[in-house]
């Protein structure tokens, strides 16, 4: 009986290990808002996002997202071969590549890959 004891919290970890998946399932519905930053190794009420994240990002299906800064549709690409999963946004004039974490039902953190992770970090909170 001992042993089931000292089990038990593993495997419940590992099940909920299994559950932080990003995929664009999860993703859709309601709009992700920026709502904290990170700079210099401490959270911050200030997100850290490039403009067009500030207002809202809606993912519309498993292709599109849409800005409610620019008011523009964008493509967008979840690479899930990549620890963590990788999120490639395409706004024609550039492409911008993060690293996505869900933190929780509502919550993502989103940290610029090909940037200073410390210049481009946030979390998004979906507003329904």
């Amino acid at each position: 009986m001992k042993k089931i004891i000292y089990i038990l919290p593993f495997i419940l970890l590992t099940l909920l290990g299994c559950g932080t998946k990003v995929n664009e399932e999860y993703l859709i519905g309601g709009t992700w808002v920026a709502t904290t930053g990170y700079e210099e190794s401490k959270v911050k009420d200030i997100p850290y996002c490039i403009q067009f994240m500030m207002e809202g990002l809606e993912f519309k299906d498993e292709e599109f997202i849409y800005s409610s800064y620019f008011d523009e549709d964008y493509t967008y690409f979840l690479d899930n071969s990549k620890k963590p999963t990788l999120i490639r946004i395409d706004r024609d004039i550039s492409v911008y590549g993060y690293d996505i974490r869900k933190i929780d039902k509502n919550t993502i953190e989103l940290a610029g890959r090909n940037t200073d992770p410390n210049k481009e970090f946030c979390t998004l909170e979906r507003k329904e």
